[in-house]
Order: structure tokens, then sequence, then C-alpha cells
């Protein structure tokens, strides 16, 4: 992998800086950076009530121009056009304006806010031991990111634990449950479970077996109302 030292240098001449953020990126790039640094202000204000966090220093997020220029600064030269963003501080992710053959602009302008929830959770809990779909399901509910619903997928505790990115319908899933928890138990509750997810029955009250079946019973109600499952592509990978 590149050096940190060689990255900052890496053919990213412009830097524009916010209150809280400085992005780093091409020529070509320098006007997308100003609506992604509106919005990633207008989340990180809110972000920062929700977590009752706040950054001691900017976040910083680089861009690069293309697929195949991201891939290499990351070091996944054979990396599938789907992989657009790697988290982190800093974040480091492809051009909306370039972003491959697989997600839209659009979509990649909200992989950047989803990075942005992630880089709040590891600063809030920097030894954060939460399984995968708690974390990717409150990054994808706190910037609307467009899972597509699946109604014939109902994922067991061991299927969840061991979830990661890119399984058809579980990002669905992953919203799904945590968007459960936090209504039937609260946004506080899902902050104590980032904070130390080995305390799930003590902040919950229930196992994690327990929850699951009511969330399972939750969606077969739901579900009532939807004839035919959904083939889960496109965003379903990030």
């Amino acid at each position: 992998m590149l050096s940190l030292q060689t990255l900052f240098a890496l053919d990213l001449p412009q830097s524009t800086n916010s209150e809280h953020f400085e992005i780093f990126c091409s020529e070509k790039d320098k006007e997308e950076i100003v609506t992604l640094l509106q919005s990633c202000e207008t989340l990180y204000s809110k972000l920062s009530e929700e977590f009752h966090s706040q950054f001691s220093s900017k976040i910083r997020i680089r861009l690069f121009p293309d697929i195949v220029t991201f891939h290499e600064a990351i070091d996944t030269e054979d990396a599938p056009d789907w992989w657009i963003i790697q988290y982190g501080n800093p974040i480091q992710m492809v051009s909306p304006l370039n972003p491959g053959s697989y997600h839209s602009a659009e979509n990649v302008r909200k992989a950047l806010l989803k990075a942005v929830v992630q880089t709040f959770i590891y600063h809030k809990f920097p030894q954060c031991n939460a399984p995968w779909w708690l974390i990717a399901g409150v990054t994808a509910k706190r910037v609307d990111w467009p899972y597509q619903r699946v109604t014939s997928f109902f994922p067991e505790v061991n299927e969840l634990e061991n979830s990661t990115y890119g399984l058809p319908g579980m990002g669905w899933c992953a919203v799904s449950l945590t968007s459960y928890i936090e209504e039937n138990y609260g946004w506080e509750a899902l902050l104590e479970l980032l904070e130390d997810y080995s305390s799930f029955e003590q902040v919950l009250g229930l196992s994690k077996e327990a929850l699951v079946n009511q969330w399972h019973a939750f969606l077969k109600n739901q579900s009532r109302g939807h004839s035919h499952g959904v083939t889960v592509t496109g965003s379903s990978l990030l």
C-alpha cells in the first residue's frame, strides 16, 4: 500500500476546507467538493447531537478522480467496480463524477455520508465490538441509503452475526433490524450496543434470539402486503 505521505501527494492538488472537513481532490473535482462539503456539514450537525460527540480536528477526505486510481491508492487493483470507498480517517473514495461502471454519482455521494456516520461511530466508541449488521444498519439508516426491500429472507442470529458487505438482502435486513430496535427500545439503546455489544441482554432485556424472533414476526406481518420477494442488486453492495 502507498505510504500516507505518498497518498497525500498523489495527484490531489486541490484542498478545500469547511468547519469540520478537509477534502483533497484533483483539479476537475474542485466544483464537486463544494456540494460534498455542504452535505457533510449538514450531516455532522445532526450526528454531533445524536452521538453526543465532537471532533477535535477535521475529518479528512481523499477524492480520487477515477476507479482505477482509487483502487491503486488503497492497494486493491483487482477490486470490483462496486468498491468505491474505504472508511476511516481519512475517508478515501472515488469521485462521484467518474464512479465506474457499477454505481451512480448519487450513490457515491451517499456512500460518503455513510462513511461519515461510521467515522462518528469509531470516534465515539474506539473499542466498538458491534457486528457488521449493527454498524451497517446505523450508518445506512442515518443517510437513507436505498437498500431494496426483501420479503422472503429472515436471517437467524448466526447469519446476522457473520454477515458482511456484498451478501444479497443482508443490507436491507441490517437496516430493518436496527430500525426495529430504535423504534422499540430507543436510539440510546443503539448507542449502548455500539459501545459494548456484549451487554446486549442487559441493554434490551432479552436475548438476541428472542429479539430476532420478534423482528421476524414483525417482518412476516408486514410482508402480507407484498406478494413477491425482491431481487437485490445495485446499492445493496455497500
